[in-house]
């Protein structure tokens, strides 16, 4: 999503990078809420992480009301309903072991957006449109013959010069020679 405003009742795209802090690969539970009067979960995805490596996740959001939105992307927090985050576990993908993280601060962000009243600027228009003049250069083109050789075999009657000319030979003194 980009700006800070969207427009009411329009599908948004909503796209979260996630990046992993473990030396090991394993599985994390991905998750996108919603928060307008209450906290509503969008999205939720079980993915797998490389060791160190990142993950961009994209998931499909209705804007809804003219409410102001607050969308939060977490990795291994889950929301209750007493208003806490409640932390969960990075599965190894070695052994399947559970591992809980030493701090889960880093595990959630939230971007708020206002919604403004009305949809997105119609493309239709009811005006003609005029275009200015351009002069426009066009290519011009040839026709050009090339001879091609097509391997074939014709046969063709080949006529000897039988003639014996004589051959006289002169001799010429160079300019500057008597």
């Amino acid at each position: 999503m980009m700006g800070d405003s969207l427009f009411q009742n329009t599908e948004y795209t909503v796209r979260a990078h996630f990046r992993s802090n473990f030396d090991v690969g394993g599985y994390a539970q991905l998750r996108i809420y919603v928060k307008d009067t209450g906290y509503h979960l969008i999205d939720s995805r079980y993915a797998y992480f490389e060791p160190g490596g990142s993950l961009t996740w994209e998931s499909k959001s209705n804007s809804g009301s003219s409410s102001p939105k607050t969308y939060i992307a977490t990795v291994n927090l889950f929301y209750e309903d007493d208003g806490t985050w409640d932390p969960g576990q990075f599965r190894l993908a070695a052994d399947g072991s559970l591992v809980s993280e030493t701090t889960y601060d880093n595990n959630k962000v939230e971007k708020t957006y206002t919604i403004a009243e009305g949809g997105p600027p119609s493309t239709d228009s009811n005006y003609a449109s005029y275009y200015p003049l351009v002069t426009k250069l066009v290519p011009r083109y040839r026709t050009e013959k090339i001879k091609v050789w097509v391997p074939e075999v014709r046969k063709v009657p080949i006529i000897f010069d039988e003639s014996n000319p004589k051959i006289k030979v002169r001799l010429i003194p160079e300019p500057g020679e008597k």
